[in-house]
């Protein structure tokens, strides 16, 4: 089975950082005269739960004419694509742009018009169903230049990049111009490991704005790979929730390969009636997909809920001083006489990966399928631990490596997964 990626989809407002250092970090050339920027901006679900993505990018400021960007060729009437080495000067020439595939760039649409939107997105599509068309005709080829024609002379506000630096220096100009309106950002997730700690990025591909009425939503698809073990069930008495202690693929440059990051989920009940079968069947339902025989290693891909800020909850008579309490059962005050405004309280902070549901497609159209390998293959794969790594020793892999870093490379009805979301995340 080929390597799944693993895709987040958030919508929401935009949160700038008001330290414009935070929002858009630039560290000055060092020593090889690399200058790197770093762009950091969240998207907000409600105004308990955000996430941020970043951005990051950089160029050799004492040697940028010797650069070259390396990336990759959309794959166009029925040849596949295959990699590009470009030069810096020609990165942002439309031509350039347009032989490149869309996954390997970063996409910005600041259109507002919705109308005007939806129609250069028709041509769009009507651009790529005829560059992937096998036996192409010279009919073929006069629509399609007269497609891109037509698409280039309405989409004057969605910009396209192949090397981040560039989409960074855009956005951090452009992005405090639409504070008011709603974003979707979608791209990847990816996981780093540095000093023994295990860290998250949400790297975006494509950023948009939306009609204010779309649902907000921080999602993600992610493939998480399991044994037999993964379930720990020792919190679902207290807090209803259950914890799968799972891994994550992502790849890690100084092992030049894919590795497994551990990771814990959340299949979260606190919102659920337990006495209503659909819903105790529904977290049933989740709670299997996790179980498993034998000794070997499974996968399975599943759509999960990001969850990062603070809970609201409900102000109970647990949450009483006990003076308070002892008023209470006394019959002097009641428990709302305590309670909060709204007999609700912000609870701590969490960071929290709520799965929503197997995505039952494909290659996992029956659930978990087994990766075959068993824990003496899997441990060998996870990713190693960097504890014992200094930050001289980056220095010194970083300058023999001075070549191929200025080379860096640079896509009104009842929703299910709309009540999933309100109900497990």
């Amino acid at each position: 089975m080929s390597r799944i990626y693993n895709k987040f989809d958030f919508i929401g407002e935009l949160v700038l950082p008001k330290d414009r250092d935070k929002f858009h970090n630039v560290k000055p050339p060092n020593d090889n005269g690399w200058e790197t920027h770093r762009l950091n901006f969240g998207i907000k679900e409600t105004d308990l739960n955000s996430a941020f993505v970043e951005l990051f990018g950089g160029y050799n400021k004492t040697n940028s004419k010797t650069m070259k960007v390396y990336s990759f060729s959309k794959g166009l009437f029925g040849e596949k694509g295959q990699q590009l080495e470009i030069p810096w000067e020609d990165r942002n020439n439309p031509e350039t742009k347009d032989m490149v595939a869309d996954f390997v760039k970063t996409i910005v649409d600041l259109e507002t018009d919705m109308e005007v939107k939806k129609e250069y997105m028709t041509l769009y599509y009507k651009i790529r169903n005829l560059e992937n068309k096998e036996d192409i005709t010279k009919e073929d080829k006069d629509k399609l230049a007269e497609y891109k024609k037509e698409f280039n002379k309405q989409a004057i506000n969605r910009h396209e990049f192949i090397y981040e630096y560039d989409a960074i220096l855009f956005l951090a100009e452009q992005l405090p111009k639409y504070k008011d309106k709603k974003f979707r950002v979608t791209g990847d997730v990816e996981w780093n490991q540095w000093q023994g700690k295990y860290y998250r990025k949400f790297i975006p591909k494509i950023i948009e704005i939306v009609p204010d009425e779309t649902k907000s939503q921080l999602r993600a698809d992610i493939n998480i790979f399991f044994n037999r073990d993964a379930i720990d069930d020792t919190l679902f008495k207290d807090e209803k929730k259950v914890i799968i202690n799972g891994y994550v693929q992502s790849y890690v440059r100084e092992e030049k390969g894919d590795r497994f990051f551990p990771q814990q989920f959340i299949i979260n009940g606190s919102n659920l009636d337990f006495t209503n079968e659909d819903h105790k069947n529904r977290f049933k339902f989740i709670v299997d997909s996790f179980k498993v025989r034998g000794k070997e290693y499974y996968n399975l891909q599943y759509l999960t809920s990001i969850y990062r800020g603070a809970e609201l909850l409900d102000f109970t008579y647990d949450d009483l001083t006990q003076k308070q309490k002892e008023a209470v059962d006394l019959g002097l005050s009641k428990i709302e006489d305590f309670a909060p405004r709204g007999g609700n309280f912000i609870g701590g902070n969490m960071d929290e990966i709520r799965i929503l549901k197997p995505k039952l497609m494909g290659d996992f159209a029956d659930g978990a399928i087994s990766t075959g390998y068993t824990d003496a293959d899997f441990i060998e794969l996870i990713v190693k631990d960097t504890s014992d790594v200094t930050l001289e020793d980056i220095k010194r892999e970083d300058k023999t490596k001075e070549t191929e870093k200025n080379n860096a490379t640079s896509e009104e009805t009842v929703d299910i997964d709309d009540v999933l979301d309100d109900l497990l995340s």
